[in-house]
């Protein structure tokens, strides 16, 4: 299991971290991400994961259910910002 935390902010280093966790998966390893949008990193992130192949993933805006609720009173917050603090998770396995 490979575990990553908020580390799509860099888009130029996307490649790279696809890499890593490429080189580091086996048929059984899962990835799992947790990352905010920050503008389009996520979604150029993802775009670039639909390249790889031999890669399948999942994205859900649900984590878990603590973690909905706390988000709930996050966003009563002013300085609540959906695309910068607003976490995805991201299952991505081999296939």
């Amino acid at each position: 299991m490979i575990l990553v935390a908020d580390c799509l902010y860099c888009i130029p280093s996307h490649n790279a971290l696809i890499q890593t966790f490429t080189e580091l998966m086996h048929e059984e390893s899962i990835c799992i991400m947790i990352a905010p949008k920050r503008g389009y990193s996520l979604d150029t992130f993802i775009e670039q994961l639909r390249t790889i192949p031999n890669l399948t993933f999942t994205i859900s805006e649900s984590i878990t259910e603590h973690i909905d609720k706390q988000m709930e009173m996050l966003k009563k917050m002013k300085s609540y910002k959906e695309s910068e603090h607003k976490p995805y998770l991201i299952s991505i396995r081999r296939s």
